[in-house]
């Protein structure tokens, strides 16, 4: 059984309002594959339709940081929000009356301490994603040092007569080689540099998207502790 399976059944359980199956279909389709992102969308309309909003909010945020623009994930987060607002009002109303009647004078809290929780735990990823960020940045810079250096070695040698003989590094041991087998040793070096710069400047341009979108989810969670309550 395949994660598109998980998805395609969550999504008839959907059209027939059985969101609890929906939702549970959808996590296990993430499981299977956590890079499928319809799993993610799968998932954040089942949690919205059983109005678990907190739910809703971290499973699309974990899609977002997979595709930063998606635009399905962007309006479920849009919609999201505009029903936490709801229910924060609605809350806050009830703490009002509930104050009122009971003549006390304590303020309601300026923080939701499940909002405080999520910032921390978003502030911890944006820190691991930024090291290894950092990490891939150096692994890029090494690859394109390697296969520079790989280059002007090759070029040295092409000026050499090809039936020079020479020593070759291999660890700490150098062996003797032909100028053939030194040409192609560099060649296949440089190879080998260049495709894992590639790998990396996949994974970087990755890691990137997914710190944009840490670091918007951190801003916004900022700003709604910061926000007085009305």
């Amino acid at each position: 059984t395949s994660h598109v399976y998980y998805s395609n059944r969550s999504a008839s359980h959907g059209a027939l309002k059985n969101w609890t199956k929906a939702a549970a279909d959808a996590r296990e389709c993430i499981k299977m594959s956590p890079l499928f992102i319809k799993g993610y969308y799968r998932l954040v309309t089942a949690l919205l339709e059983l109005n678990q909003l907190d739910d809703a909010l971290r499973a699309v945020r974990s899609g977002l940081q997979l595709d930063s623009s998606n635009p399905q994930l962007e309006k479920l987060l849009r919609q999201i929000k505009v029903r936490k607002a709801a229910e924060k009002k609605r809350q806050s109303a009830n703490d009002a009356q509930v104050s009122a009647s009971s003549g006390s004078s304590a303020k309601p809290r300026t923080a939701d301490d499940a909002v405080a929780k999520e910032m921390m735990d978003l502030q911890e990823q944006f820190v691991a994603t930024s090291r290894e960020y950092n990490v891939v940045n150096a692994n890029i810079s090494k690859a394109q040092r390697e296969q520079k250096v790989a280059d002007l070695t090759r070029k040295e040698l092409r000026g050499l007569d090809e039936g020079t003989k020479m020593y070759r590094g291999i660890g700490k041991m150098f062996v003797l080689s032909s100028h053939g087998e030194c040409m192609k040793h560099l060649q296949s070096s440089i190879d080998v540099e260049k495709a894992a710069e590639k790998e990396l400047m996949r994974k970087k341009d990755y890691l990137e998207k997914r710190r944009k979108s840490q670091q918007l989810n951190i801003q916004e969670l900022t700003g709604s502790l910061r926000r007085p309550r009305q």
